[in-house]
């Protein structure tokens, strides 16, 4: 639901906020979905302040998280 929603936003060329939706999958406890968002979100705005959020906390153990901040040349 939460990708159809946002495709709609894209296609009527709204905003649709990349972090907001990573937040909510994480809620659902959908990694693999919050991951695709989280990228989304880096390569849309870089994604500030990731290693202060805490809406990330839950992922901050998985290899794809360390990857992330590696891409965006921050400190593990």
């Amino acid at each position: 639901m939460l990708k159809k929603e946002a495709e709609v936003y894209q296609a009527q060329g709204e905003y649709y906020d990349p972090v907001a939706t990573t937040a909510a999958y994480l809620e659902l406890r959908d990694r693999d979905k919050a991951f695709l968002w989280l990228n989304k979100a880096h390569d849309a705005h870089g994604l500030l302040f990731i290693k202060a959020r805490r809406e990330f906390d839950g992922v901050r153990n998985d290899p794809r998280y360390s990857d992330l901040l590696r891409r965006m040349g921050l400190p593990l």
